[in-house]
């Protein structure tokens, strides 16, 4: 019975153990493939810091909040009564 049981098994570890290898290459592509990319976002955020992108993030968020008393063509107009 036990002869039954176990010749299934010992074929899939043998097939799984062939495989391992390769697997292990995959799962390093995939390791070197996600540190490059995380390098790429990494040097993205410095380059970004340094050009100053995150330097002032109240004031362009706030001036849509502040809306003009005149219109751009009538400042520079006077008013006199006759």
């Amino acid at each position: 019975m036990t002869k039954i049981i176990l010749a299934p098994c010992r074929r899939l570890y043998l097939a799984l153990k062939l495989n391992a290898t390769q697997d292990m290459k995959i799962i390093i592509l995939l390791i070197i493939l996600s540190l490059i990319v995380a390098l790429g976002f990494l040097s993205a955020f410095f380059w970004a810091v340094k050009d100053g992108q995150f330097d002032d993030d109240v004031s362009p968020a706030m001036r849509i909040l502040f809306d003009d008393d005149q219109p751009e063509n009538n400042k520079n107009t006077t008013t006199t009564k006759s």
